[in-house]
């Protein structure tokens, strides 16, 4: 008998876990910009500005452009910070590379094997 009750307790278990899985999981999704041209962009998240809110930063390998969009609570606003040559290639991260509290960029471009640090100026 205590063997029925310790797989009912066990399937209970697993029911309401699973459940509350359920529950945790979901996104609510709002357009909050839009880039043109509409394909090939490659992002990157961090606090770009400094005022506590995660940025977004773009680089487009058609003209080597790249673009912060500032975090405005519900949009982002998108404007250009660097271009890059050769325009094409680049694979960019962010982080706070130099240890001044700015996230700066780092990009890698495999012509050549170089990675350089867009360093975060603060002049937004």
């Amino acid at each position: 008998m205590r063997k029925g009750i310790f797989c009912v307790v066990i399937s209970l278990m697993s029911i309401l876990t699973s459940k509350m899985v359920l529950a945790q999981e979901g996104f609510v999704f709002r357009k909050w910009a839009t880039v043109t041209p509409a394909a090939g962009w490659a992002f990157q998240a961090g606090d770009f500005t400094g005022d506590g809110k995660i940025d977004v930063v773009g680089y487009h390998p058609s003209d080597g452009t790249v673009w912060v969009g500032t975090n405005a609570g519900s949009q982002f606003s998108f404007r250009k910070w660097a271009t890059v040559t050769p325009a094409a290639g680049w694979a960019f991260q962010a982080g706070d590379f130099t240890g001044d509290g700015k996230i700066d960029v780092v990009g890698y471009h495999p012509s050549d094997g170089t990675l350089w640090v867009g360093t975060n100026s603060g002049r937004y």
